[in-house]
């Protein structure tokens, strides 16, 4: 089969007009023309509706780009197998990632996979989870790490849950509660819930993210509606602003290691682990993983997967 003459049909049905996918493939209209007339009478059969406009697929039209897709996949899987045997050492990864989780887990996980795998060039792109999962699934990516649940259609994604994150109260260390009694004293009896914060400010996720809708949903559980002075989208800014002594937070518990704890100037909080979220690697569902998507893939297993 002429894979040339594959693409060519994949572009005029995506494009919808054989003028503006012969601009895309850098071709005359008259030549991509002649191509599709020639596969036309191969098959003996035809592929577009002309009396239409923009072009549609005839029935016939229907199944040849559902093979043509099929046929493309494999050979762009060939492709990446037999590129990643002639680039073992050396290979180049694009990786997904959620935009206020870069920050927190990748300088671990590049730490430990550099060590183990200093070649390999990554490239990444920090973005949020729904966008990320659209981005996966349309090949623009090699792989994301993504909260889960995920939203899109599951048949166009693999995924794979890899570590799930509690909720934790974090609490300014000196802070005094509306009762009189200091944070440092709920720490030492270990008695603090979330019941005894009903007065005290919050800094909190805007309603967007999964984050928020879990806080949410606990705040109900204990029967109030916390006092919130702050909605934000970046974990930073949360966190500075209860180092800062203005508010208490939910926030997830990887997140967050004792060497962040800058001078001890927060306390973390256990609360209802049942609430909790998981960080998973979705991919395109059929794309071939080269050796260094799936190391990476196993280095974050190696660093967080082990506690769950």
């Amino acid at each position: 089969m002429d894979l040339k003459k594959v693409q060519y049909v994949l572009a005029v049905s995506e494009q919808k007009s054989i003028s503006k996918a012969a601009k895309k493939l850098y071709i005359s209209q008259p030549a991509l023309s002649k191509y599709i007339i020639t596969v036309e009478k191969e098959l003996g059969v035809r592929l577009f509706d002309r009396k239409t406009t923009p072009l549609k697929l005839t029935y016939a039209g229907e199944k040849y780009v559902e093979a043509a897709k099929k046929i493309l996949s494999i050979e762009q899987k060939a492709d990446d197998i037999i590129g990643d045997i002639k680039n073992e050492k050396k290979s180049k990864i694009t990786v997904g990632i959620p935009l206020f989780k870069g920050a927190r887990l990748l300088p671990n996980i590049l730490r430990r996979y550099w060590h183990d795998y200093p070649e390999v060039e990554i490239k990444v792109f920090e973005d949020t989870s729904s966008n990320l999962e659209k981005i996966t699934a349309d090949g623009k990516v090699d792989f994301s790490l993504v909260l889960f649940p995920i939203n899109l259609n599951s048949s166009q994604l693999e995924k794979e849950e890899l570590f799930t994150q509690n909720l934790i109260l974090v609490v300014p260390s000196g802070y005094i509660f509306s009762n009189g009694k200091s944070v440092e004293t709920y720490k030492l009896e270990n008695d603090l819930h979330l019941s005894d914060c009903k007065k005290e400010p919050f800094i909190l996720f805007t309603k967007s993210q999964n984050l928020r809708y879990f806080t949410d949903c606990m705040f109900m559980d204990e029967g109030f509606t916390p006092k919130c002075i702050l909605e934000t989208q970046n974990i930073e800014t949360a966190y500075n602003m209860v180092i800062a002594g203005l508010g208490l937070s939910i926030l997830y518990d990887s997140d967050f290691e004792n060497s962040y704890n800058r001078n001890n100037s927060v306390i973390f909080f256990s609360v209802n682990p049942k609430y909790h979220c998981s960080i998973g690697v979705i991919y395109q569902k059929g794309k071939y993983l080269n050796k260094a998507s799936i190391n990476f893939i196993q280095t974050v297993k190696e660093l967080y997967c082990k506690s769950n």
